[in-house]
């Protein structure tokens, strides 16, 4: 990877002179728009000698910083450590009298409380009141605090534009805040200016062998360095993400809303798509053109559609088009004066709005793709590089078209797949609507390839199967045991409507569901669309990634390209069948695979130009449609709720961090336990049961083969071996049992901590729960196991209690002829457990994360399982090469 800076036809578009026309009054800051470089001292190791896992960032050269080399350890630690100590306000309340006041108007601003239910709730606090008094005295009062609230935060305004149709002109409302403000609202907030990232960076991790290049945050990427290297000597960009989205109101659909949400691309993910202080937020609402049966599907209409679309956000990025081309000095939050320059970085959107977006004819165009120029008949033709669509080829087609005929002018633009209409996005000074637009994962996969496509087919084959098939699908799925964040389904195959997350969910399980109904005998057209599936889930799971490498950037690719050939190989066994009508060839998001990983080297990782969270933003819309509006002309209501939301946020934040720099201390939890003679670790043990005698637990489960080795001379002999000899215990005659562990472990995708959360308890909602871990068998070796038993005991031997874990170990050797070939055909990882009667003792401390187990479901076996390695993106990359030592 590591792309040079040289220009590329996938590079972003610029101007041909990006020198500004003018400058903001004073010109840019002098000398330099960043706080002064800080550099740990240089060493010899930093240049020759690397060790494993070191950190390499290299900053762009007018950021005037040195490159550093970090340990990995210590890699991302400033800013996790940086203890915010910054003031707020003497009374975050204000303008409400008291806190208590606030805190009262927010609860029944949440509720949508009706005037008469205001008025009644006040009139019951304040009679029963007593110490801190609620002072709003009714509803009127209420209102008009909001009121003098929203000066906080950026208000919406109304602008009205013009479009001409059909000889006549047609006024459209915009509601849209001023972009310019709100980012500057960011830029002054004291807490959260010091998250913002201004330099490009060019981060590498030593392999052992050489620095490989990763890339995460857009920063990283190839476009801010490029986009940086464009600005003035002493300019910094402030990049932005937008989003557009029309959705639905009521349940009928007769109500729609039509918002654009922005966020800063300058803040780390965990900010920028959180629905938190610098997260995203409704800037804009396009309007909605209403239908008219006698206008309908004319091309002349879509036209008009498209030009309202276009001057609607013309008008949202009107400040936007004045800095851009001279930029902007602001002194921030943080007391550093920046010349900063705006730039739409990432457009987020499906590929319906992306069509919109790019100003492009759609799915039935002869060049249906937004990023270039494909053929409509070669969708599925995944290795082939086409002509890049770029801001620059579409002015000159545009301005080639102006000098024809109107009947030359429609050849030439449907030779291109275009439309002619100036495109508002690209307008805006070193911003390219074609560059910025970002393949979005969601709807391309999880609202598109598998539910419409993939999973629509297995479907069919299971119909031809027949109920039997289609019954025991379902109760496999049904079986399947609990995952923290999956969703957990009774039935599948008969299924009306889901989401978007809810298919995501089902295609990481359900070829386990169906690997034994859907097997190359019964049904061998469906078994290789099974592993079409697995190719599929393969691609999703590389885009998924939170970081990515130049390896597995190559690997997504490769990806693509073997789930072209398992297709090719459904698609040839199909022809001449019922199964042949499917026109595979004719999917848009299959081909749009080809450009992800373009994007991702380009501007970061998928989650970047994800719509998940700006689709989250539909939902509050919804509840003040429903809530706090009379149901006409509804966008003003909406927005004005959507502002007190958005007030009430800030205000509540500023209270969070007032109670905070004004409390003692953290409250510290008393519900969770470490482990033993650790002073930090990364398990940590819950749910305790009272002590137990040792000898009374026989007793308790008198037929397991397994919980009869929890007595004295068992754990003796455990502590025997693992034990330095000083150490040697003296039995333990009482044992606590823990029902809940909270492990923590390093991601091996981002190196970021993340949590499991596991039981093991005999009665948890009704039924026992036993789930799986990974243990670390020696320094070289991982394993599976079963948890059967927590527990804790002291040896008396002057150290702290130990925590233990008796498991049944999935590491029994399963001989190469007990493998069925669909195991690797579909990819399926199986491990077979030891009898339990072998069960073993291990240290919690050894346990390295939580995993998913489930049966193979074959009745010939003893206990073998397939381990899901799609149930997050660290389990997939973890065992992406692993392979069990038996």
């Amino acid at each position: 990877m590591d792309p040079s800076d040289s220009e590329d036809p996938k590079a972003p578009e610029v101007s041909d002179s990006d020198a500004p026309n003018g400058l903001p009054d004073d010109g840019p800051p002098s000398p330099s728009s960043h706080p002064p470089p800080q550099r740990s001292p240089a060493t010899a190791a930093d240049e020759f000698d690397p060790q494993n896992d070191d950190i390499r960032t290299e900053y762009h050269p007018s950021s005037r910083r040195l490159t550093e080399t970090t340990c990995f350890k210590e890699y991302g630690r400033a800013g996790q450590e940086r203890e915010d100590h910054s003031s707020t306000g003497s009374f975050p309340w204000l303008p409400f009298r008291t806190r208590i006041d606030f805190e009262v108007a927010d609860l029944v601003h949440d509720l949508a409380m009706s005037k008469a239910q205001t008025e009644t709730c006040l009139s019951l606090m304040r009679r029963c009141s007593s110490g801190e008094a609620v002072r709003i005295k009714n509803h009127k009062d209420l209102v008009e605090t909001w009121e003098k609230c929203r000066v906080h935060h950026v208000p919406f305004e109304l602008s009205k534009i013009t479009v001409r149709y059909a000889k006549k002109d047609r006024t459209y409302d915009v509601h849209h805040r001023p972009l310019w403000d709100w980012v500057l609202g960011l830029l002054n907030h004291p807490r959260l200016i010091h998250e913002f990232t201004w330099d490009a960076q060019k981060i590498s991790k030593w392999n052992g062998f050489r620095w490989e290049r990763f890339l995460h945050e857009p920063w990283t990427a190839r476009d801010w360095w490029r986009m940086q290297t464009k600005l003035p000597v002493g300019a910094s960009p402030l990049t932005l993400i937008l989003y557009a989205d029309k959705t639905r109101l009521s349940s009928f659909g007769t109500a729609k809303a039509y918002p654009v949400v922005a966020r800063c691309a300058n803040l780390p993910v965990h900010i920028r798509n959180s629905n938190g202080i610098g997260g995203g937020e409704v800037v804009g609402w396009l309007p909605i053109i209403a239908e008219e049966s006698s206008e309908t599907k004319k091309p002349k209409f879509i036209l008009h559609k498209n030009i309202v679309w276009h001057e609607a956000f013309r008008k949202i990025l009107e400040q936007l088009r004045k800095y851009a081309d001279i930029g902007f000095n602001h002194k921030c939050a943080d007391d550093v004066l920046r010349w900063l320059f705006p730039i739409i970085l990432i457009l987020s959107a499906d590929y319906e709005e992306q069509c919109i977006m790019a100003l492009i004819r759609g799915i039935k165009s002869n060049f249906p793709c937004p990023k270039c120029e494909v053929p409509k008949g070669q969708l599925l033709d995944f290795s082939t590089k086409f002509e890049p669509r770029t801001a620059k080829l579409v002015r000159r087609v545009l301005q080639d078209a102006k000098q024809q005929s109107a009947a030359e002018r429609e050849i030439t633009l449907k030779g291109h797949g275009l439309r002619n209409v100036p495109n508002a996005i690209s307008e805006v000074k070193r911003s390219d609507a074609l560059g910025a637009l970002y393949p979005d994962r969601m709807h391309i996969n999880h609202g598109g390839i598998f539910p419409h496509h993939v999973w629509d087919q297995i479907l069919r084959h299971l119909d031809v199967l027949g109920r039997t098939a289609l019954d025991k699908v379902d109760k496999q799925i049904a079986s399947l045991p609990s995952w923290s964040g999956l969703n957990h389904f009774n039935g599948v195959t008969h299924m009306l409507f889901s989401d978007c997350s809810k298919y995501e969910d089902i295609s990481k399980v359900i070829i386990f569901a169906t690997h034994n109904v859907i097997t190359e005998a019964a049904c061998p057209l469906g078994y290789l669309l099974l592993k079409c599936l697995r190719a599929y889930l393969i691609v999703d799971m590389y885009i998924a990634l939170e970081v990515h490498t130049e390896t597995t950037i190559q690997a997504g690719r490769a990806a693509v390209l073997a789930f072209g050939v398992a297709l090719k190989a459904y698609t040839d066994a199909t022809a001449g069948t019922v199964f042949s009508d499917k026109n595979w060839g004719g999917i848009i998001k299959l081909h749009l695979w080809t450009h992800i990983f373009d994007e991702i080297e380009a501007k970061g990782v998928s989650r970047n130009g994800n719509t998940k969270p700006n689709e989250k933003l539909h939902g509050p819309l919804k509840k003040h449609y429903l809530r706090r509006t009379n149901f006409k002309d509804i966008a003003p209501q909406i927005l004005r709720a959507e502002h007190i939301c958005c007030v009430a946020r800030i205000m509540r934040e500023e209270l969070r961090h007032y109670d905070k720099i004004n409390s003692n201390g953290p409250d510290i939890p008393e519900d969770i336990e470490g482990d033993s003679e650790s002073i930090v670790t990364h398990v940590h043990l819950g749910a305790a049961q009272p002590a137990t005698p040792l000898d009374a637990l026989p007793a308790l489960q008198p037929t397991d083969a397994a919980l009869s080795k929890i007595n004295a001379n068992t754990l003796k002999k455990f502590f025997r071996e693992h034990l330095y000899r000083y150490d040697l215990p003296e039995p333990p005659t009482k044992i606590t049992e823990y029902r809940y562990l909270k492990v923590t472990f390093p991601s091996t995708v981002d190196w970021r901590c993340s949590q499991d959360n596991l039981r093991r308890n005999p009665l948890f909602h009704g039924q026992e729960r036993e789930d799986f871990v990974i243990f670390q068998e020696d320094e070289d070796s991982i394993s599976f196991a079963k948890l059967l038993f927590v527990l804790k005991c002291t040896i008396n031997n002057g150290k702290p209690p130990y925590s233990l874990a008796l498991v049944q170990p999935y590491d029994a050797h399963i001989p190469r002829a007990e493998r069925p070939a669909s195991d690797k055909e579909l990819g399926m990882i199986r491990v077979r457990a030891q009898r339990r009667k072998d069960s073993k003792f291990i240290f919690v401390d050894s346990i390295v994360r939580g995993a998913m187990l489930v049966s193979t479901y074959d009745e010939d076996t003893y206990d073998e399982c397939f381990v899901v390695d799609s149930v997050d993106t660290d389990m997939f990359l973890r065992l992406r090469n692993w392979t069990p030592n038996r």
